[in-house]
């Protein structure tokens, strides 16, 4: 096959080919961005409107938040207090508070919850209340024989738990040896 075109239009005709491939590809490009804004469109919008409502439920809590903070700091300084009347013991006794929780928690069966724990020193002995629930008979009666065991302790006596066979309510004092 022979080109009878001149040089000059065949120029012409590469440059319309060149305006046309590039018009090609302008379309083509520009339909791709068109397609990338309509699928990430609604997913930037769904980020936006869970962004807003997560910073207008944080700026929420920050507004209530003092007075409840304050609650909390005083609620934490009461508990810390007391746990510094714990861990400091009394100088009458010559065993520390924690040292006797410890000792009670550790002969403690699988069976019993202690609900209520309570320290009290008087003189030179000091008296532990304790009230909680065990779930049986032989519960109890093992908790109150390794209680009586301790060194710390004089043994417990009550006999709440005759009456009843299962979820049985306590409530034991012990009092420390002298």
């Amino acid at each position: 096959m022979i080109n009878l075109l001149s040089t000059s239009a065949k120029k012409k005709l590469w440059n319309q080919y060149l305006l046309r491939l590039g018009a090609v590809l302008f379309l083509a490009v520009a339909f791709l961005e068109v397609f990338a804004a309509a699928i990430f469109v609604p997913a930037f919008y769904s980020v936006y409107l869970t962004t807003s409502s997560i910073s207008g439920e944080i700026e929420r809590m920050k507004a209530s938040s003092p007075e409840e903070n304050k609650l909390t700091i005083e609620a934490i300084k009461e508990v810390r207090k007391d746990l510094d009347l714990l861990k400091k013991g009394d100088y009458s006794t010559n065993t520390m508070p924690t040292a006797l929780l410890t000792s009670i928690i550790g002969v403690k069966p699988r069976g019993i919850t202690i609900n209520t724990f309570s320290y009290a020193s008087a003189n030179e002995t000091a008296t532990i209340q304790l009230s909680g629930v065990a779930a049986s008979r032989e519960d109890i009666l093992i908790f109150k024989n390794e209680l009586g065991k301790n060194q710390n302790f004089e043994k417990p006596k009550s006999g709440e738990y005759i009456i009843k066979k299962t979820d049985i309510p306590f409530s034991i004092t012990l009092n420390t040896i002298k």
